[in-house]
């Protein structure tokens, strides 16, 4: 229906703008101070570490996943 498609959808969209900023808080945490031209610049291991959310957030995904019941196509009350 038209609510279930929306609700992924704002779901979706707003996962990966809370995941924006939380690399963001996690390269900042990261980061050792190093200041070029009054930009800041980030190693590789402070975009690796960064990067790590994705697993973590995978395997977080996954234990819900399995946590969901089947219906198989009953309804809720009858499950």
């Amino acid at each position: 229906t038209g609510s279930s498609e929306s609700l992924a959808s704002v779901l979706i969209l707003g996962g990966g703008a809370v995941c924006q900023n939380l690399y963001g808080i996690f390269l900042d945490n990261a980061w050792n101070g190093t200041i070029l031209e009054g930009a800041r610049i980030y190693s590789t291991s402070n975009h690796i570490y960064a990067f790590n959310m994705i697993p973590i957030a995978f395997a977080i995904s996954i234990a819900l996943a399995l946590m969901v019941k089947e219906t198989n196509c009953k309804h809720i009350d009858e499950a």
